[in-house]
């Protein structure tokens, strides 16, 4: 393993965290309302470098996180291509990565110029979940010595295959719901306090109900009952490979499949308290953070699965 190598590796994992950071952050830019404090793009009030108070601080806080990760994306490709022959997956995924996130740079100037149009912002985070994707990629598979164990176990069953890949396709989804969900203002439809946390309000009477009269009502309480879909399909793809693990002496996935359990139900009480808490900041950064690590778990998994098929 070359020096090149290592060092593509620790900036991909560098590259990858700060994208966990970055999509956070961009949560924490919308719940508090500081979305169009700067309302130019890209410069902020004319200046490269605004005074950082407030919710200008937020928001440029959020275009100065994204300016690295792209500054990394790009040195990810300067990186890649000595090793293109070598390890040309690697190299052409670094480009895709760098093309990703110049259109979510573009995405995000566009959220700002439209004024927060609801679907290119639910748009704009779905990109963000792939080029997520994409890092880590880039990070698990630029492993100095890869993975022995891995290449030496047999190939889970076919049937775990496709619950694995069903869970991480349905996640996706699910992000995308609970982003439109957001940004469309209907994550007080169910109403919002304890009372309403589990159950929807009826607004006719109301009163709480499985299944509300109002439309948006309805798209609500569908994201929660996905949600708790989720969990199971989660379970039913991952208990499988924590077995398969254990027998097989692949420590790395029967940990990361164990987190996920764990990282599910703390993303479905986070849900459960943004709406106890009013929709508080705090709590609802949370569920998009906490649904970033489990998307990120779910793309681990099938990518180091997968490793046994070659």
């Amino acid at each position: 393993m070359t020096l090149s190598t290592k060092t593509f590796h620790a900036v991909a994992g560098f590259n990858s965290l700060l994208t966990l950071c970055l999509i956070t952050l961009g949560g924490f830019v919308h719940n508090t309302g500081s979305s169009l404090a700067c309302p130019d793009w890209p410069l902020c009030f004319g200046q490269v470098l605004p005074k950082m108070e407030g919710a200008v601080g937020i928001e440029h806080s959020h275009r100065l996180l994204a300016a690295l990760v792209g500054l990394l994306s790009i040195v990810l490709v300067v990186l890649g291509r000595p090793l293109r022959s070598q390890f040309p997956r690697l190299y052409k995924a670094s480009i895709i990565g760098l093309l990703t996130v110049i259109l979510q740079g573009v995405l995000g100037g566009l959220t700002v110029l439209l004024r927060i149009s609801p679907l290119v912002s639910t748009f704009h985070l779905g990109l963000s979940q792939l080029f997520f994707a994409l890092t880590v990629y880039l990070f698990l598979e630029s492993r100095p010595g890869g993975y022995p164990s891995l290449d030496r176990a047999p190939r889970p069953s076919p049937k775990t295959f496709k619950i694995l890949g069903l869970a991480t396709v349905l996640l996706y989804l699910q992000i995308i719901f609970g982003a439109a969900v957001r940004h469309t203002g209907a994550g007080a439809a169910c109403g919002l306090g304890p009372q309403y946390s589990v159950l929807c309000m009826e607004a006719e009477t109301g009163g709480v109900t499985w299944w509300p009269s109002q439309l948006q009502s309805q798209f609500h309480l569908l994201h929660r009952y996905f949600g708790i879909l989720m969990v199971f399909v989660i379970v039913a793809g991952t208990v499988p490979l924590m077995k398969w693990g254990r027998l097989n002496g692949v420590k790395v996935v029967r940990k990361i499949a164990s987190w996920s359990h764990l990282i599910v139900l703390a993303q479905v009480g986070f849900g459960i308290l943004t709406v106890y808490t009013y929709i508080g900041t705090h709590g609802v950064t949370a569920h998009l953070l906490f649904a970033a690590l489990l998307w990120a778990a779910l793309v681990s998994l099938n990518i180091l699965v997968r490793r046994t098929s070659r």
